[in-house]
């Protein structure tokens, strides 16, 4: 449990990209936003406001008993999204952003439970920065090296089965270590 601003800020950066399912969500959310331009900031907001809401709600001592499997279907439900070719609908993916978001944020959040406000508040900074830097930054390489084609093309497909798989790791990974 971190015990300085620094402990919780460096705990807040670090958590999203060291869990592996949150990573891999974060990417995808990136990876959506490079197709739709016009809608990028509202699904990195509806993402990263979920995630505050559900870090939120972890510190407010809510349960949420299925947050960490819940984290994990979202990964698989996003790559099947991907090989099904729903990545021109943006209201798709600023709802399931919004509610994945809530799970992913409630799953990381256990390192916030019995913090005092302040340390909460550095966590939180520090989970917002990391998620928006790698959304930024997956979004950008996206653009530039990944989409070459239409929506619909097969890189598409492709990154959305590898998606899935990760998510079928997850899953089983999170029902196995429950």
């Amino acid at each position: 449990m971190p015990v300085t601003w620094s402990d919780s800020l460096l705990s807040g950066l670090s958590h999203p990209v060291m869990g592996l399912e949150h990573l891999a969500y974060v990417v995808v959310i990136g990876f959506v936003s490079a197709f739709f331009a016009r809608h990028a900031a509202r699904l990195a907001l509806a993402f990263v406001g979920a995630v505050a809401l559900g870090l939120t709600l972890r510190f407010a001592a809510v349960a949420m008993p299925f947050a960490e499997l819940c984290a994990a279907a979202s990964v698989l439900i996003a790559g099947v999204a991907l090989v099904q070719r729903k990545v021109n609908a943006p209201e798709f993916w600023i709802g399931f952003g919004a509610v994945a978001g809530v799970a992913h944020g409630a799953a990381l959040g256990a390192p916030v439970v019995g913090l005092s406000y302040p340390l909460f508040l550095c966590y939180l900074a520090g989970t917002i920065v990391s998620i928006g830097l790698v959304i930024v930054s997956m979004s950008t390489f996206a653009e530039h090296v990944l989409i070459e084609e239409r929506p619909d093309g097969l890189k598409v497909q492709a990154t959305g089965g590898a998606v899935a798989a990760l998510g079928i790791f997850f899953v089983a990974t999170s029902i196995a270590g429950s």
